[in-house]
């Protein structure tokens, strides 16, 4: 006789309460975990709708027997477990795959597969294999976001000098300013002139003259710009220091001359002082004053007068002479400029 239980569907039960030698009595297992007794020869597998476990209890006696069928062909998984005492085929578990049967014995502490199916056996878990190579490297990920700023680290060393960079514009004129020393010079040896340059820009000039160690009289002139033309008038009248009576004039004339004479009388040692009005597009005009020098006694001579040079450029050198311009001057003949604008 034939029993099926846990089957909704189908249930066949031939009614003779006490089995019988050859009763064959079927459990259906649907999805769930079950304790395996030794009430049922067949359990019949159905694990569509969901995994099944079956834990057997232990081995009672040698030569129990039970057979099974999974009729699923799900993936869900069937799992047979011996109790911790037992084994299956020596091993701790089984994994039933779908579609297939086995029949199970008892035989001392292990239950023996008489007709094992397609089984995968759970078995102790083998060594962890060496590691396999690194793959390559996957593509660059997108820049994260900017951290915030550090620290100010310390000052590096100075760098080297860079190149002069291009010269500025030219600033505005200043303020015309104070008297200055523009060119001092003298005579290292015996000469029969001494020139100063100055600069072209200076609108106010005044000169200071000494001449020492000139053994013959001479008629002291003044030139600019090394001009020796007929482009110069002059007066200047002479004395003595004494009774301050003129004793000599020379007044200009309708003719030019080459040279602003500074004495009415010839003289040896003597000094001068000029003052000139230096300006651009204008005739020069010149005041001076002076004396000789009676290094050996005798009465001294001043003189005083004034002239013009008649070119529009402005000053840029002074030249002292003689009207000869063959007798020397004494090493130590000396001019000083001073300059204001």
């Amino acid at each position: 006789m034939i029993k099926i239980i846990g089957e909704n569907i189908i249930s066949i039960i031939f009614l003779n309460p006490p089995k019988m030698p050859n009763d064959i009595v079927v459990l259906v297992l649907t999805a769930g975990t079950y304790s395996i007794d030794y009430s049922y020869d067949e359990y019949i597998i159905d694990a569509s709708g969901g995994n099944v476990t079956m834990n057997i209890q232990p081995i009672q006696a040698d030569g129990s027997p039970f057979d099974i069928y999974r009729r699923d062909t799900s993936g869900n998984s069937v799992t047979i477990n011996p109790d911790p005492s037992n084994t299956i085929n020596g091993l701790s578990s089984l994994n039933v795959t779908p579609g297939y049967a086995a029949f199970f014995v008892s035989s001392g502490t292990d239950w023996s597969l008489r007709f094992p199916p397609n089984f995968n056996a759970v078995g102790i878990t083998g060594a962890t294999g060496t590691t396999g190579p690194t793959g390559v490297t996957g593509a660059t990920g997108p820049t994260g976001l900017t951290g915030a700023t550090g620290p100010t680290g310390i000052t590096g060393p100075t760098g080297a000098t860079g190149i002069t960079g291009i010269t500025g514009p030219t600033g505005a004129t200043g303020p015309a300013g104070a008297w200055s020393t523009l060119v001092t010079s003298s005579l290292s040896s015996a000469a029969t002139s001494l020139t100063v340059n100055v600069p072209s820009s200076t609108r106010y000039l005044e000169v200071a003259v000494r001449a020492t160690g000139v053994s013959t009289a001479i008629t002291p002139i003044i030139q600019f710009n090394s001009d020796n033309g007929s482009n110069y008038l002059y007066w200047v009248l002479s004395g003595s220091v004494v009774t301050l009576i003129p004793t000599a004039l020379y007044s200009s004339t309708t003719s030019n001359v080459t040279s602003i004479q500074m004495t009415a009388t010839t003289m040896t040692n003597f000094s001068f002082s000029l003052n000139i009005r230096n300006i651009s597009g204008a005739p020069k005009v010149v005041t001076f004053t002076g004396m000789t020098d009676a290094l050996s006694g005798g009465t001294p001579v001043y003189c005083s007068g004034g002239g013009s040079w008649s070119s529009n450029s402005q000053i840029t050198s002074i030249t002292l002479g003689s009207t000869g311009g063959t007798v020397n001057f004494g090493a130590g003949t000396e001019m000083e400029v001073w300059g204001s604008n």
